[in-house]
């Protein structure tokens, strides 16, 4: 059984690290159902939630250079 994803996050949490975002393997939807599942997960976690498919990857490459530099800093 695969565990739900907020019990992972809560995990990844315990081990010592924050989860940013999550990002969806989309490839067997259509764009309306990604972003149906992408707006209840967002609900759900509170984080944000990204298609690379629909949503390219510019948002992910941005919080991931934010977060090199803040922690070269």
């Amino acid at each position: 059984k695969i565990p739900e994803l907020k019990e992972e996050i809560d995990l990844i949490k315990i081990l010592g690290s924050d989860t940013l975002m999550v990002t969806l393997n989309t490839k067997s939807l259509d764009q309306s159902k990604a972003r149906e599942i992408s707006a209840r997960l967002h609900e759900v976690t509170g984080l944000p939630v990204i298609s690379p498919l629909y949503d390219g990857i510019e948002e992910v490459s941005t919080l991931l250079i934010e977060l090199i530099g803040d922690h070269k800093a």
